[in-house]
């Protein structure tokens, strides 16, 4: 694994795992929202570019996110693609948590910016609200990703973290 690419839905799981790849493999972690989300929730036009100007003299690197205009590019590149489809419930919850632990302990996130509980809870740009409108779509979208995966990629599809934490120990 040089090249690997995280994705599922927010609240999944994605930058842990990015995390936690990035210690164990010794190789640098990109996630998408830093690219994309400039200060004050602006969004960067320039964030495709930036990234790929990043990767593109480096031999390996993690990237995390759902970005499909990131994706496309960095796909073709990637020899591992690691989707974490997990319920529904699960990225919900876990989404909520981790916004809340980011509102009360004022931890910043996206590039500096910080979640509030405006935007968590009452803003159309809710996190809590995107998982809710893009689960099923995006589910449908990386399964038929994976079921056209006819490339030399190494597809890897984990539904549950009981099913993710073997294949991590394998790795040490």
């Amino acid at each position: 694994m040089k090249k690997v690419i995280i994705v599922g839905t927010s609240g999944s799981g994605k930058s842990m795992l990015a995390n936690q790849l990035s210690l164990l493999l010794k190789v640098t972690s990109y996630e998408l929202d830093d690219y994309y989300w400039l200060p004050g929730w602006q969004a960067n036009p320039f964030c495709l570019q930036l990234l790929l100007n990043q990767l593109k003299n480096q031999e390996a690197w993690i990237v995390n996110g759902n970005y499909t205009k990131f994706l496309g590019p960095l796909w073709r590149q990637a020899d591992t693609i690691i989707w974490l489809d997990y319920s529904f419930t699960r990225c919900f919850l876990q989404g909520l948590k981790r916004s809340l632990k980011r509102i009360f302990y004022r931890i910043p996130c996206c590039n500096g910016n910080f979640e509030t509980i405006q935007r968590t809870f009452f803003s159309k740009d809710s996190l809590l609200v995107w998982i809710a409108s893009t689960y099923q779509r995006r589910k449908a979208a990386y399964h038929d990703q994976f079921a056209q995966s006819s490339s030399g990629n190494k597809y890897l599809r984990f539904q549950t973290p009981k099913q993710l934490k073997p294949w991590l120990h394998s790795l040490f």
